[in-house]
């Protein structure tokens, strides 16, 4: 059975091309928005924006955190 896009927490934070995308849980369900931050501060700009939303979303990959510190 396929869930719902806004129970997809795992498929909605993810690195591609070594770029954070985040899906834009603030217009989910009519539009689904990719929003990339390229570096921590891009990364602290939109969890303070709410684009993503909910402790158990980021820390599901903390090899992305460590990986945007290192830079």
């Amino acid at each position: 059975m396929k869930q719902p896009l806004l129970m997809h927490i795992n498929n909605s934070v993810f690195l591609r091309d070594n770029v954070l995308v985040m899906i834009d849980r603030r217009l989910l369900p009519g539009q689904t928005i990719e929003v990339a931050a390229h570096n921590y501060e891009e990364v602290a700009e939109a969890i303070e924006n709410m684009v993503v939303q909910g402790r158990e979303t980021l820390p599901l990959r903390p090899d992305m955190v460590l990986a945007f510190t290192s830079r």
